[in-house]
């Protein structure tokens, strides 16, 4: 006749309840911790894939950030491979008023001023003086022409106190 082997030698098959339970709460220790490894991995990727948007819609010379990385973040995920600059270059096809345009970036590089309440404006420019002191015919030159400067000298009349 055998005699049954003593518990913990090796063959064995008993194994004590509480290194059952310590196991077990290691392994779910570990589950946690992968997991929340791979969230913060996925975290870094999606903001080093921001931060790269964003870096080639300010090259692009874009007026809404947040607008365009949308948009920019869509034409990715249409995209079979995407590339960022061919994913912003698209946008700024379709959406061009995202974007500044090449000449008027170029003058924004030298008169800084042109939004700038009471700004100097240059020759020929609408000026409250030219619109005329109505509001009616400020807020019809605006209109006509989109122009900011016009858009604020209306605004500068709606402001000013009824005469």
């Amino acid at each position: 006749m055998t005699q049954p082997e003593p518990s913990g030698t090796p063959g064995s098959t008993d194994v004590h309840p509480a290194q059952t339970s310590e196991t077990e709460k290691l392994e779910q220790q570990l589950e946690e911790a992968s997991t929340s490894l791979q969230t913060a991995t996925n975290r870094i990727d999606l903001l080093e894939r921001q931060q790269t948007i964003a870096g080639a819609l300010h090259r692009a010379e874009v007026v809404d950030l947040e607008l365009a990385q949308y948009a920019t973040e869509t034409a990715l995920a249409a995209m079979d491979e995407p590339d960022i600059e061919a994913a912003v270059a698209a946008v700024r096809s379709q959406r061009p008023y995202l974007f500044r345009a090449h000449a008027e970036s170029q003058q924004r590089r030298t008169v800084s001023t042109a939004m700038a309440p009471h700004a100097a404006t240059p020759a020929g420019a609408s000026t409250p003086a030219t619109i005329g002191r109505h509001r009616d015919e400020a807020a019809a030159m605006a209109v006509q022409t989109g122009r900011p400067q016009d858009l604020l000298a209306y605004l500068r009349l709606r402001r000013a106190p009824r005469r």
